[in-house]
């Protein structure tokens, strides 16, 4: 699975891993940590797309560190055609923040196809908790002509891995006595942490193209 993600500067950042390529590692906000597409499972017709950016927010953070930078274009790249090049394109961006306690405008448009002009809409993001929970009523959008669902917020990060254990296990290997039990402590270098996620549902007739129901993010 690959994804881009464009910065509004003079070069593009391709892709992070929390903090992992050095390029972004002073610029959280452009900093992608992962990607998700799955089926809904409130409606498989539809197609769940979720990246996020800007990890490791401590909850006491949740009012502070909610907002989603201006400055950056957050892409979903979509390869329908079987030719690993993309087809189509949803974009995300956000105008400024103006309070803590009020939403920001996200504006989201599917471009590069013919359908892409029926998909074009603004909607609010969803406010951080000025406590150390997120939000239990998040602000979900859905666009009434093209019926792509919208959220973008603070959640808890969904990754789950142990990054001491696998660093060790890479230095076993490079060692050459190689030692999976390194990996079996069963922590969480992500938990108790959250990150700014943007999510989609997206109607599958959106995504597809004449590689059928494959489609690459």
């Amino acid at each position: 699975i690959t994804a881009g993600l464009i910065a509004a500067a003079p070069f593009a950042v391709r892709a992070s891993d929390h903090a992992d390529a050095p390029l972004v590692e002073s610029d959280q906000a452009a900093d992608i940590a992962d990607i998700y597409a799955f089926l809904d499972p409130n409606n498989n017709s539809n197609v769940v797309l979720a990246l996020d950016v800007h990890g490791f927010i401590v909850p006491g953070e949740n009012g502070n560190l909610s907002g989603f930078d201006p400055d950056v274009l957050f892409r979903f790249n979509i390869e329908n055609t079987g030719d690993a090049a993309p087809d189509k394109s949803i974009l995300i961006t956000f105008d400024p923040q103006t309070s803590r306690s009020q939403p920001q405008t996200a504006h989201v448009s599917i471009v590069g196809t013919k359908k892409a002009g029926t998909v074009k809409f603004t909607a609010p993001t969803t406010v951080g908790s000025n406590t150390s929970t997120n939000p239990t009523d998040p602000t979900v959008t859905t666009d009434a002509t093209s019926g792509v669902s919208f959220f973008a917020g603070l959640t808890d990060d969904p990754f789950f891995f142990d990054i001491p254990a696998f660093n060790r296990f890479v230095g076993s290997v490079l060692g050459g006595s190689p030692d999976i039990s390194l990996l079996s402590r069963g922590r969480d270098t992500f938990a108790g942490y959250n990150v700014q996620m943007i999510t989609l549902s997206v109607p599958a007739s959106l995504l597809t193209g004449s590689a059928g129901s494959v489609v690459g993010i």
